[in-house]
């Protein structure tokens, strides 16, 4: 049977009973444990024990943004009231490679991979082949992206083939032309990550362009504070060399794809 306070009629005035006949109604009674209220605009919430309600400032949300952008690999110290950081990565674009009309020649090399940490990578992509008297050149492939949390990838394009010069009874000794390189998404307005062109094979019966570099994979990634700590290592990929060029003057080197690049945005409260 639940126990029942006499409350006197004296200590009612005017159909309202006094604070002092009524006692502080807990948070195991489901009241606050509360005797006041709080401030102009402060809100009820839990101490940081945990044990109590207390009034006070509502805190959260996100009130300021700091952007970073990497052009080389660094460390990054998180801000304090972090609330999430976007990251966005572009791995380094591979070499093209080189062109020939004689000696076939070396692919050009891939571009490195930019990452975040151990949470997100974007590949760089493949270095292209070099050139072949006897065949196309393929152009290399384009790099994609991972992580240990959800993403979103992009792969690079691919570098195109380095074309082979065939012989018409009209025109001899043209030259094989280098393919262009692989383009990465996010770096579309700024090169990052682009693929490096195939070099040209010079004149010849049997000149062939070196294949593109194919573009670095892209990433898009949103990360929580508690997902990571201080300090994060950022690793930017750098370019893939171009392959180099059929030995006297038989053709040219190919170019070097673009480095990678990663930009960063921490939101505080």
């Amino acid at each position: 049977m639940v126990g029942i306070t006499k409350i006197e009629s004296g200590a009612i005035a005017d159909g309202a009973v006094s604070n002092d006949t009524l006692d502080t109604v807990s948070v195991a009674k489901g009241g606050t444990g509360l005797t006041s209220i709080g401030s102009a605009g402060q809100v009820l919430k839990v101490t940081a024990p945990g044990t109590a309600l207390e009034f006070g400032d509502a805190g959260g949300g996100v009130s300021s943004s700091i952007r970073n952008t990497y052009n080389a690999s660094s460390n990054l110290s998180l801000s304090s009231g972090l609330q999430f950081i976007t990251v966005r990565l572009i791995g380094g674009g591979g070499g093209g490679g080189g062109g020939t009309r004689s000696n076939t020649q070396p692919p050009g090399n891939s571009g490195g991979n930019s990452s975040v940490g151990n949470l997100v990578t974007a590949a760089g992509g493949s270095g292209g082949s070099g050139g072949n008297p006897t065949v196309a050149s393929p152009g290399g492939g384009g790099g994609s992206g991972n992580g240990n949390i959800q993403i979103q990838q992009i792969d690079g394009n691919s570098g195109d083939t380095g074309t082979r010069y065939n012989t018409p009874p009209s025109q001899p000794n043209g030259a094989g032309i280098g393919g262009p390189g692989g383009t990465s998404l996010y770096g579309i307005n700024n090169s990052k990550g682009n693929g490096g062109k195939g070099g040209n094979g010079n004149a010849g019966n049997t000149s062939v362009g070196g294949g593109g570099g194919g573009g670095g994979g892209s990433v898009f990634a949103i990360i929580g504070p508690d997902q990571i700590s201080s300090p994060v290592s950022i690793t930017v990929g750098a370019a893939g060399n171009g392959g180099s060029g059929g030995p006297s003057n038989n053709g040219n080197p190919g170019s070097a794809g673009n480095a990678g690049e990663v930009d960063i945005t921490q939101y505080t409260s």
